[in-house]
């Protein structure tokens, strides 16, 4: 049986890259099979990582599995590590386990967040030193997938900007109505477009090559130099973008890195997949508003 050939099982395919991965996989006349914890869902398999994963078997043929179904919400993870992590560690593990074992490679995407953010472009390598509760559950996590051996393959994630971002369209919304923005001055991204991302994904699994791999862009930006420049696209007073500090405007955040970019070199290097400009990265994204 040939890779094209396999099912795919997407984890998760009701969240962002889950779906898109799903629409990339479908185009591709691949076969796929997705999964949501919302029972009902129509066309997708039942599975809720915080429940009871033994009545859960994969479908016959799975070839390749990405792990996308996740709880994101840092404030969520912070207020509840004990229920969050059961889906972001105990059942995310769980589950690969069983893929492993029946010969399935296992693509988990993770996050930038494993790090605490004192340095940019950190290596894959470097040691995981988490501040905030989802990187720890993230850094964990990695770490028990790593050690199923060389059928997982980890992929750290910077921001991932998907179509019609509910920042980017509040912004554009207030700023062609001639409104003030606060955007933070302190707080960066090194954002990557939600298509790259997926083809990455797809070329990862493809590969078949487990370990850690990383997707960044080549450098951070500031929430408010990507605001600026929106503002300058949409023709907008540049007077507009009042960036401020988020220590004055969200005092009570868990953690905001000063650097998020990662070393994403080993992309190049194996599957050709160069870290995209961030700035052609924003541009992308707010095509949509001009």
């Amino acid at each position: 049986m040939t890779i094209r050939d396999q099912l795919s099982l997407v984890v998760g395919a009701d969240g962002g890259i889950g779906q898109a991965l799903c629409v990339a996989l479908r185009k591709d006349g691949r076969y796929v099979a997705g999964t949501s914890r919302r029972d009902g869902s129509p066309e997708m398999l039942y599975l809720d990582l915080a429940g009871d994963l033994g009545v859960f078997a994969a479908p016959a043929g799975v070839g390749q599995a990405f792990l996308c179904a996740a709880v994101t919400a840092t404030a969520q993870c912070r207020m509840d590590p004990a229920g969050t992590a059961c889906v972001n560690v105990d059942g995310t593990v769980r589950l690969a386990e069983q893929l492993v074992r029946a010969g399935v490679f296992v693509v988990f995407p993770s996050t930038n967040m494993v790090f605490d953010g004192a340095l940019p472009r950190r290596a894959a390598d470097d040691a995981r030193c988490p501040l905030a509760e989802y990187g720890r559950q993230k850094a964990r996590a990695e770490e028990l997938l790593l050690a199923l051996g060389g059928q997982v393959a980890v992929v750290r994630l910077t921001k991932v900007l998907a179509p019609g971002v509910t920042l980017f369209s509040g912004w554009a919304e207030q700023l062609q109505a001639g409104r003030i923005i606060r955007p933070f001055s302190d707080m960066p991204m090194a954002p990557v477009p939600l298509d790259f991302v997926v083809g990455a994904l797809l070329a990862i699994a493809a590969s078949r090559k487990g370990g850690l791999w990383q997707i960044s862009a080549s450098r951070d930006v500031s929430y408010a130099e990507a605001a600026l420049r929106l503002a300058a696209r949409l023709g907008a007073d540049l007077g507009l973008v009042r960036p401020v500090s988020w220590r004055e405007a969200a005092p009570d955040m868990e953690h905001v890195p000063a650097h998020t970019s990662l070393d994403a070199s080993l992309l190049e290097k194996e599957l050709g997949l160069a870290a995209p400009d961030p700035l052609a990265s924003l541009d992308q994204a707010y095509g949509a508003y001009e």
